[in-house]
């Protein structure tokens, strides 16, 4: 049997490797005994005059469609070894199902990765890093050592990014403080799998849309300086009304140390000063996160 993919039928390409093939799928699909289930020549000729004649959307129902990065495959192949959703994602380095609940996070690792050595290097990766967020978000250098491409990179920051998108568009939807989950949800995503702190603000106008996201300071492991004059300052510039401060502890506990509630306390003081609202500082980890306000502490 020819080999095509399954847009051959849906061009309409007549050429007698593409009769073949209906011919195959019809025999496959018949539920007839093997030595019984080919049309015959005439019927053969009647069938694909019809298949070819109609519109390409309804040419291509029915067939079998290969996902992006499968090699060429004979219908008989598609149809006779069909793949389980608890089955391996990918295959000789090949993407083979699409993920499900139920795909394994060394799967969908696998999945991003070019190397047909895809399966073991998700495997090493999963044993070193405490999660597959831990994987995405670590350095460069950190992959490298996994013997992972620049391209391997790219698509884990592709990945990240695109999350943090699609996490940060909730929170655009409407006022922050009627959306608190969606906020919380975007700053696990952005933050909690960092490896160093990071000092964010959310600069709000009055009726508390968001202005703005920033991140204004990095810093250590376990540190990261702030300075209230130039968060005022930045505030100013912004024209906001309000701001919500935010810090990541790399570490997973989300619990604010002495200096987190000193240098708070001194970021509430300047903003008080100009009239500026302090509605929360988080502080995100693996592990949860601990708002100032509901402790008390603002």
């Amino acid at each position: 049997m020819c080999d095509h993919h399954a847009r051959d039928f849906d061009e309409g390409e007549r050429s007698e490797c593409g009769r073949e093939d209906w011919v195959e799928h019809q025999s496959l699909t018949s539920g007839a005994s093997p030595a019984a289930r080919r049309p015959s020549l005439e019927e053969q000729e009647d069938g694909w005059e019809r298949v070819s004649r109609r519109p390409p959307r309804e040419r291509a129902c029915g067939l079998p469609v290969l996902l992006s990065g499968t090699s060429s495959m004979s219908a008989s192949s598609l149809a006779l070894a069909p793949v389980s959703p608890t089955q391996g994602l990918v295959r000789d380095g090949s993407l083979t199902v699409l993920p499900t609940e139920e795909t394994t996070e060394q799967d969908l690792l696998a999945g991003l990765l070019a190397s047909s050595e895809g399966m073991a290097c998700a495997a090493a990766l999963l044993r070193d890093f405490p999660s597959i967020g831990h994987v995405i978000s670590a350095e460069a250098s950190q992959l490298r050592i996994f013997g992972l491409a620049d391209q391997d990179i790219a698509v884990f920051r592709l990945v990240r990014e695109i999350a943090c998108r699609m996490a940060r568009a909730e929170v655009r939807s409407r006022p922050v403080l009627s959306n608190w989950q969606a906020l919380i949800t975007y700053l696990k995503t952005a933050m909690a799998y960092e490896q160093i702190e990071q000092f964010r603000i959310l600069f709000l106008d009055c009726k508390n849309n968001l202005i703005s996201d920033e991140v204004q300071q990095r810093g250590t492991v376990n540190h990261t300086p702030v300075y209230p004059r130039e968060v005022m300052k930045r505030a100013l510039i912004l024209n906001a009304s309000a701001l919500i401060v935010v810090h990541n502890h790399p570490s997973g506990d989300p619990k604010p140390s002495r200096d987190d509630i000193e240098m708070t306390r001194e970021i509430k003081v300047a903003a008080e000063a100009l009239g500026i609202t302090i509605h929360d500082h988080l502080v995100i980890g693996r592990r949860g996160h601990a708002s100032f306000r509901s402790l008390g502490l603002l």
